[in-house]
């Protein structure tokens, strides 16, 4: 297999230049994906300053970006019915200005409303047809990410929120990529989170086995339309032959063995080290062509984000299994 490997970062000097020192050490062209906050960057008075210290630390780099999807300092979280043209305005204009030519997106529409899914569904198509319009003449391409389960950090006023779309199990990724391509979408592509497919597939598991999920809001995105299309999921079952991109860390995946006393950990652990949850790579990764790019998107295990050695070690322990 020929996969190309990137790692996340901010737009922050210390965490660009370690990347590229990382992928020196790996012998690899360096793809970083950098993940916006917002007021701190791509929303702040200054943001052509970050995006000036992006260029000069990242020359020979190969960009791509992440839209803002939470900023606890204004309380803001992205939802694609709200729809915002001024800041998606704002982040292509910083994606192009750098050099990058994709833009990461996540799958979700009305969170916390009670949308019925088509009807979410239906809007959510129109939204990612503006995004194509938008995105086209700026040479960058929109790539859908699935969201999974949207627990949120302290700040933002709650534990969790939830959408129809957020898990974008793999019929709902089907719907979409067939309307992208009668649309004519040509600058719209998909990229997995392993993770994220990891919680969706254990909520889907948990709520297929257990009925009294229903009453549970965390639940609520899970209807019987859904819970008719599979009797069990896997992250793997995730995988099609149209994702390009995919997002790697390890989670822990459930078994109906695991039962239900330790829910919050199938439902909030992802960003873990490869090797620190249960994940099979080799079954997940073995069903792809071979040429998409992994990116890391791990949380450094001693909480440095300026030098996350955890990234380099991912990359190094999936090139050991893939070649």
């Amino acid at each position: 297999m020929a996969f190309k490997y990137g790692m996340k970062a901010a737009v922050f000097p210390s965490q660009l230049q370690d990347r590229r020192e990382s992928f020196r050490r790996l012998g690899l062209p360096p793809v970083i994906e950098l993940h916006l906050f917002g007021a701190r960057d791509v929303f702040h008075p200054e943001a052509a300053a970050f995006m000036s210290g992006v260029r000069r630390l990242g020359e020979a780099c190969r960009f791509i970006v992440h839209f803002p999807i939470m900023d606890v300092e204004t309380g803001y979280l992205f939802d694609a019915i709200d729809d915002d043209p001024d800041k998606l305005t704002k982040v292509l204009a910083f994606t192009e200005g750098i050099g990058a030519a994709e833009l990461v997106m996540h799958c979700c529409y009305g969170f916390n409303r009670d949308i019925p899914k088509q009807e979410a569904r239906r809007g959510f198509i129109e939204r990612v047809a503006r995004w194509n319009d938008l995105a086209a003449p700026k040479g960058v391409r929109i790539l859908l990410e699935n969201y999974g389960f949207v627990w949120l950090p302290p700040g933002l006023g709650a534990e969790y929120a939830v959408s129809p779309l957020d898990h974008c199990f793999p019929w709902d990724m089907a719907i979409l990529a067939e309307a992208v391509g009668k649309l004519g979408l040509g600058s719209v592509g998909f990229l997995l989170d392993t993770a994220h497919a990891v919680l969706s597939a254990n909520m889907f598991n948990m709520r297929q086995r257990h009925g009294h999920l229903a009453g549970d809001v965390r639940f609520g995105n899970i209807y019987a339309e859904d819970l008719a299309q599979a009797e069990y999921l896997t992250a793997a079952d995730f995988v099609n032959g149209f994702i390009e991109y995919f997002h790697v860390s390890d989670a822990c995946r459930w078994r109906p063995d695991d039962g239900l006393d330790e829910m919050d950990k199938y439902l909030y652990t992802e960003g873990l080290p490869i090797g620190r949850g249960n994940v099979d790579f080799a079954e997940l990764l073995g069903k792809v062509r071979g040429d998409e790019t992994l990116i890391m998107e791990i949380d450094p295990e001693n909480g440095d984000h300026g030098h996350n050695v955890s990234q380099y070690e991912a990359v190094v322990r999936l090139r050991k299994i893939f070649g």
